[in-house]
C-alpha cells in the first residue's frame, strides 16, 4: 500500500538530515554559532533537531539545563519528551532560549511551531534558528527529496507574525564544500558575494516582555518537573 503523498515527503527529507553530508553540516553550522550561544545566560532551553542522527549537543550554552528532541515522525518530536509539532507541551514562557535546528524544512506545520516556539519563550528569550537557503548551491544535493525550505520573505513574515522581534539575519555555513571537521574553518566563504550562496541562513529573534502569544489550555504530558513541562 502506498503511502500518503505527505508521509512519502516526510520520511525522504529524514533520510537527508539523516545523511553524513548533513551530520557534518549541521555540526559545523552549530560551531559557527557559538558565540551567540555563549552570550545569553538562562535557566532553561529547548533544541529542536531535524532527525535523531543530529549533532545533539548544544555547545557554548549557558544554560542551567536543554530539553533536547527530534523530529521521529511527519508532525512528531521525540527524545527527552514526545509530542506534536503543532502543540507543544510546556508552559508559556518556560525556556530561556530556543535552538531550532533545520526543523521548519520538513512540512506545513512551520506556521504552528513558530508560533508555539514564541508562546514556550520567555520574555527577552532568544529563538536562534537555522534553516536551509533557496539561493544556495547545496539545493543540489536535497533536490528531489521532499524539503520545503522557506524563502526568506516567508521566514519573516513567520517569525513577527508570532510577535518576536529579528535580531540577526545572515547566511551562514559552506558554499558546496561538505565541511571538514578537522578544519571547520577551511569552507566558510570570505566574500560577501559568495556568503549569499551558503548553505543555510541564520535567524535570531528575541520575545519582548510585551508578548502577543497567550498560553494554550492543554492536556499534560508527565515529564521531570525540571524540565519546565506542564
Amino acid at each position: 500500500m502506498t503511502s500518503p503523498p505527505s508521509v512519502q515527503a516526510g520520511r525522504t527529507s529524514a533520510n537527508w538530515f539523516a545523511s553524513e553530508a548533513s551530520r557534518r553540516l549541521s555540526a559545523f553550522e552549530l560551531r559557527q554559532i557559538i558565540p551567540i550561544l555563549s552570550t545569553h545566560i538562562g535557566v532553561r532551553g529547548l533544541f529542536l533537531r531535524p532527525d535523531l542522527e543530529a549533532p545533539n549537543e548544544l555547545s557554548g550554552n549557558m544554560l542551567q539545563s536543554v530539553v533536547a528532541v527530534h523530529r521521529a515522525a511527519p508532525g512528531q518530536f521525540a527524545g527527552q519528551a514526545r509530542f506534536a509539532t503543532t502543540e507543544l507541551p510546556f508552559a508559556a514562557d518556560t525556556f530561556s532560549l530556543v535552538c531550532a535546528l533545520h526543523v521548519l524544512e520538513h512540512g506545513e506545520d512551520a506556521e504552528s511551531l513558530v508560533e508555539e516556539v514564541a508562546r514556550c519563550l520567555q520574555p527577552e528569550g532568544l529563538l536562534v534558528a537555522l534553516v536551509l537557503s533557496r539561493s544556495s548551491l547545496w539545493g543540489l544535493r536535497w533536490l528531489g527529496r521532499g524539503l520545503r525550505v522557506p524563502t526568506t520573505g516567508r521566514m519573516r513574515a513567520l517569525i513577527e507574525a508570532s510577535g518576536l522581534s529579528i535580531e540577526i539575519h545572515r547566511q551562514i555555513g559552506t558554499m558546496w564544500r561538505v565541511p571538514d571537521a578537522d578544519d571547520p574553518s577551511a569552507s566558510m566563504p570570505r566574500l560577501p558575494l559568495l556568503r549569499a550562496l551558503s548553505c543555510s541562513q541564520l535567524w535570531v529573534a528575541r520575545k519582548r516582555r510585551a508578548t502577543l502569544t497567550p498560553q494554550r489550555q492543554t492536556a499534560s504530558v508527565r515529564v521531570p518537573a525540571s524540565m519546565g513541562l506542564r
